[in-house]
């Protein structure tokens, strides 16, 4: 099957002008592809929008959308993320599209980690154009046409389930491993 099979739409953002520094406040932005590049939604990455810029309401991000960039560095062109609340301050950028999925043939979730795996990941580095590898761009067609595994929704369900608590230890365990240094260095100081 592929992606385009599983989805109801991709929705394209804009690029407005836009200033270099992030909204703040009731400020409105437009998301940079950062943040959607590092495994989880940043919403600090993007630019503040001018205030007599009319943001659509289809364009704002919203809790569940899954976001993926279609420009973006060799390694990181169609990194995909699924947004957890809503940010209607923010809309997206031409560089992010929102997927759209079929709700009765694929669960938001089991797609962003569909869209996470080697094979795919692969398609989408090769299917990448552009000259530059800090800049490589990959059409809707091309995501629409990657190849991908689509079990019974409840199968899905039950996949999803598992990685969100595998990934939720990882976390646990990173953030643990964080504070080994400070630790040994007290360890260190009451020593001498």
């Amino acid at each position: 099957m592929t992606v385009g099979e599983t989805l109801l739409d991709i929705v394209a953002g804009k690029s407005p002008r836009a200033e270099g520094r992030p909204a703040r406040g009731s400020e409105r932005g437009v998301l940079k592809v950062s943040a959607v590049s590092w495994g989880e939604f940043r919403p600090e990455e993007n630019k503040v929008l001018a205030n007599s810029f009319v943001v659509d309401p289809e364009l704002t991000v919203r809790a569940g959308d899954v976001l993926i960039s279609r420009a973006n560095t060799v390694e990181l062109v169609g990194a995909v993320v699924q947004v957890e609340r809503d940010h209607p301050q923010l809309m997206l950028s031409d560089k992010t599209l929102r997927l759209v999925p079929r709700p009765d043939l694929i669960e938001p979730r089991f797609l962003m980690y569909a869209l996470r795996t080697t094979e795919v990941r692969a398609v989408f580095e090769e299917d990448a154009t552009g000259t530059s590898d800090s800049m490589r761009n990959l059409s809707q067609d091309k995501i629409k046409s990657a190849p991908i595994q689509l079990p019974p929704i409840d199968v899905q369900r039950r996949i999803v389930a598992k990685l969100d608590a595998l990934l939720s230890q990882t976390r646990a365990a990173r953030e643990q491993l964080e504070a080994v240094p400070a630790l040994v260095e007290q360890y260190r100081q009451s020593v001498l």
